[in-house]
């Protein structure tokens, strides 16, 4: 009689279509649609950015509370809401008179819906359900926010080009509405027990692997006094926040040498598309060897998009520092998942994660406003490249003094 499939592999699939329409439809879309804001209402570029800021404030803030709630109460609920939020958001967006309802609608319910189809929402579910190949599992997982920017972006700027970026972005909030929370409320399970399974889907449950903190709740104020919570979130906050602040103004790079939108689009599905490869690439590698090592590389090829989008003057060129960007950001994600899985005990994994998520997005939130004053400022985003390439080059040097547990096998 042939086996049935671990269902934790199914949730995989479950958190990849959700990180695609959580994050696909916002980070890694937002530049393809800044353009047509820019055009409505031509706001400065500062202007402009405060929207992706403000989303990532919102999912920052609101995540210590959402990773104590995630512990504690069934995450369909959460998740459902999250989602029922963001359509909301993007038709307010598509009905808006002005830019200031726009920046409203993108800061509280799309910014609240980011944060519950986020990578804390998924790697705290899926922390549960497998532990041996935990890495692999989110990596997996982390695959939708590569296939909702490969997917959305074009799509998007289709639309837009034959109808207007009305129509475009408030059918997508209409679709998010009619078909997220029904795939939420019928396949969503919390925890493996609820199956009657044990995680990775073993006959019977292995004893928890030690880390370096207890199970014992632990305050923000706390978490912040650890060394090796401080490097994560300084380390893993300044990748995320590179690949975000380039997200946010891609498409941008390519219009400003004077390339048509749908052209700009594509370095944004190139981006996601190479992501495809190395999410479950570096949550795999997470898995089977040193976590620094696979830091380093993160944190190393987003420099070198830095350092090339910096002395770009064409488009293929554009292309090149895409590639570069496409490693680090497709594995950035499950890199976070892992490091934060391998340190703290599952179960206050929502709580840590939650803690993490506030100090990253507020180190997010500072770029993409960053990057709009230096191109209003100097008319160039040579500068903003440059800062970002320090700011790696010294986080790649601190990944040496994160201490991981002894049985881990990669101190």
């Amino acid at each position: 009689m042939p086996t049935k499939p671990f269902y934790g592999w199914i949730l995989v699939a479950v958190m990849l279509v959700l990180l695609s329409v959580g994050w696909g439809t916002t980070v890694y879309m937002f530049s393809v649609v800044a353009g047509a804001l820019h055009t409505e209402f031509n706001p400065t570029r500062l202007v402009l950015m405060t929207c992706s800021t403000g989303m990532m404030l919102m999912v920052g803030l609101s995540s210590p509370l959402l990773g104590k709630l995630l512990d504690r109460y069934p995450n369909k609920y959460l998740m459902m809401a999250g989602t029922v939020s963001m359509g909301l958001g993007f038709i307010c967006i598509s009905l808006s008179p002005s830019i200031t309802l726009v920046v409203v609608s993108y800061i509280l319910p799309i910014g609240f819906g980011m944060a519950t189809l986020s990578t804390l929402t998924v790697s705290t579910l899926l922390a549960r359900w497998f532990v041996r190949r935990r890495g692999l599992a989110i990596g997996i997982a982390a695959l939708g926010t590569q296939f909702g920017g490969f997917l959305y972006p074009p799509i998007f700027a289709t639309v837009m080009a034959n109808h207007d970026w009305r129509f475009a972005i408030g059918g997508l909030g209409i679709l998010i509405i009619a078909i997220v929370p029904v795939l939420v409320w019928t396949l969503v399970v919390d925890r493996p027990e609820d199956k009657g399974l044990h995680p990775d889907g073993d006959a019977t449950a292995a004893p928890a692997p030690e880390t370096t903190s207890t199970a014992e709740k632990l305050s923000f104020w706390q978490l912040l006094r650890q060394r090796n919570f401080l490097l994560v979130v300084c380390i893993v906050g300044s990748a995320v926040a590179t690949n975000t602040v380039l997200l946010a103004n891609l498409a941008l790079f390519a219009t400003d040498f004077g390339e048509a939108a749908v052209r700009g689009a594509f370095l944004v599905s190139l981006v996601a598309l190479l992501g495809v490869f190395f999410s479950p690439a570096v949550g795999w590698l997470s898995d089977v060897i040193s976590i620094k090592l696979v830091t380093a590389l993160i944190t190393a090829s987003l420099a070198g998009s830095c350092l090339v989008f910096s002395v770009a003057t064409s488009y293929p060129v554009l292309l090149m520092a895409a590639f570069l960007m496409g490693i680090g950001g497709g594995g950035v994600f499950p890199l976070w998942a892992s490091l934060v899985g391998k340190l703290y005990d599952t179960r206050i994994y929502g709580q840590v994660m939650g803690a993490t998520t506030l100090v990253i997005a507020l180190f997010t939130a500072i770029g993409p406003p960053f990057g709009g004053w230096v191109h209003d400022t100097t008319d160039s985003y040579r500068l903003l490249f440059l800062t970002l390439l320090g700011i790696l080059s010294v986080m790649t040097a601190l990944i040496t003094l994160i201490r991981l547990p002894p049985q881990t096998g990669q101190a």
